[in-house]
């Protein structure tokens, strides 16, 4: 009933007052443990999530902040922000995929996947998700001779000798 309830007052105060509208209910009617309060204050007190070992309710703030603004890209980029401080890799992705997904298409898209790519080989060792996020870049952009070099390193290490070759010659 809580969630609700703080859901229901932050999306009716979303769109009382305009993104940019300075003015805010008097803070002190606003309860500190609530959405609206966080959202509020989270940029002075995003620091004082990390430093007093709250990250878990700055992500639910987050959360609950992208229920009502789903395309809220700070919240949005906060929200990855703490998940790769806290090394959440598994929503880390997911968000950041989705999130790219919902791009529309221009040339930062297959950089985009290709980066993940990148991420997943080099920090998470995920030689799978690599290949599963190059594959999404090269069906995008199949002129990217990095990308293709990744992938036939990949397939090199897995000892896939003939795939690795079809990737080196295409790079």
């Amino acid at each position: 009933k809580k969630f609700v309830l703080t859901l229901s007052m932050l999306f009716a105060l979303t769109f009382a007052f305009s993104a940019n509208a300075a003015i805010f209910p008097n803070r002190d009617l606003i309860a500190p443990d609530s959405s609206f309060y966080f959202l509020q204050t989270w940029k002075e007190s995003i620091q004082t999530f990390f430093t007093f070992g709250a990250e878990n309710k700055a992500k639910q703030y987050l959360r609950e902040i992208l229920v009502v603004s789903p395309r809220d890209n700070v919240a949005l980029n906060k929200l990855l922000a703490i998940l790769k401080q806290t090394q959440n890799w598994e929503e880390y992705l997911k968000i950041k995929a989705n999130l790219i997904s919902s791009y529309k298409y221009g040339a930062d898209v297959p950089l985009e996947y290709y980066k993940l790519g990148q991420f997943s080989q080099n920090e998470l060792k995920d030689n799978f998700l690599a290949i599963k996020y190059y594959e999404k870049s090269l069906g995008l952009n199949d002129d990217d001779a990095t990308t293709f070099y990744n992938l036939g390193l990949i397939y090199e290490r897995r000892g896939d000798k003939k795939k690795a070759l079809k990737y080196f010659e295409r790079a």
